[in-house]
């Protein structure tokens, strides 16, 4: 037999290297496959536990939506009143009252046309008055964070005189509240 020359060697080490290490290659891709699947699993279980505490929930959720949904347009949030006419009548007395209590004159008001917005009715008034700042402060502070909710827009305030100190002032806005729509309760 012939000795078996040095490039011959080389190659049937580097063939025994290649039988050993290509199964510990495909070992090496499989534990990370079953590593990333093992944490997408952990995840997953996570994510279940979390939706059946939601599913848990569900009846005491879906009696609470009822409850508001029962309640919708009641409260002291809203306008009251059977129809559009009284609340607005209501809005007109109870702006009346707040400008009475301070140092100041209704001049005007007009009632404005209600207006649908979803599941309400909005109920609006356009006053004018003439009064100085502190008043006014008090008065615009009274209607908007009082209760029913009420949200005054289009606010225009003009001096008599600029160069008094405490000026008289003409003072125009829009306030309007909401009372619930046509087929709801008041």
């Amino acid at each position: 037999m012939k000795p078996v020359t040095l490039p011959l060697r080389w190659l049937a080490l580097a063939l025994l290297v290649a039988l050993i290490a290509a199964p510990l290659a495909g070992l090496g891709v499989a534990l990370g496959a079953l590593w990333r699947a093992d944490a997408r699993y952990a995840a997953l279980s996570q994510d279940a536990a979390r939706f059946a505490g939601v599913e848990a929930s569900r009846p005491e959720l879906a009696a609470q939506r009822d409850a508001l949904k029962a309640g919708l347009g009641q409260g002291a949030r809203f306008l009251g009143g059977t129809n559009a006419a009284i609340s607005g009548a209501d809005l007109q007395r109870l702006v009346g009252t707040i400008v009475a209590r301070s140092d100041a004159q209704i001049d005007n008001t007009l009632v404005l046309p209600a207006r649908e917005e979803g599941a309400y009715l909005r109920i609006g008034l356009r006053v004018t008055l003439s009064t100085r700042i502190g008043p006014l402060q008090h008065i615009l502070y009274d209607l908007e964070a009082g209760q029913p909710s009420l949200f005054i827009d289009a606010l225009q305030i003009r001096a008599e005189d600029r160069q008094a100190p405490d000026p008289a002032l003409s003072v125009t806005f829009d306030i309007y509240g909401y009372r619930p729509g046509s087929g709801r309760p008041a």
